[in-house]
């Protein structure tokens, strides 16, 4: 898959899952401006497609020991990274960063999976 299809696939999928995330769980708010969604939701997508992957084959050897926490622990500090510099975006408990980050996770890895099958072999 392309990487601008895939971009703009995680960046929608991040966009539901923040939004969903902040309907249902009290400890997440999202500023109610459709623009900072798009930008915060981009920005996770860009950090997912172009930051995360030199994280995880600079830190491969602790993601294999861990049998993958590493990598769960990792997807937890970018989201908590992302809260911090973000005034879009505000998450008030570990718990909430937790169910987020599996939040985020399923709903990316549906719909980039599905795209992926949906999308035309060249």
């Amino acid at each position: 898959m392309r990487l601008p299809f895939r971009f703009i696939i995680t960046a929608v999928a991040n966009a539901i899952a923040l939004l969903l995330l902040s309907v249902y769980l009290p400890d997440i708010s999202l500023l109610p401006d459709p623009l900072a969604i798009t930008i915060l939701s981009a920005t996770l997508a860009a950090i997912n497609l172009i930051i995360r992957p030199i994280f995880r084959l600079l830190l491969s050897p602790i993601i294999f020991i861990t049998l993958g926490a590493a990598s769960f622990a990792l997807n937890a500090a970018i989201l908590y990274a992302l809260d911090f510099v973000s005034d879009t975006l505000t998450i008030n408990s570990i718990r909430e960063l937790l169910i987020a980050t599996v939040v985020i996770w399923l709903i990316n890895s549906v719909l980039v999976s599905s795209a992926r099958l949906s999308y035309p072999r060249s």
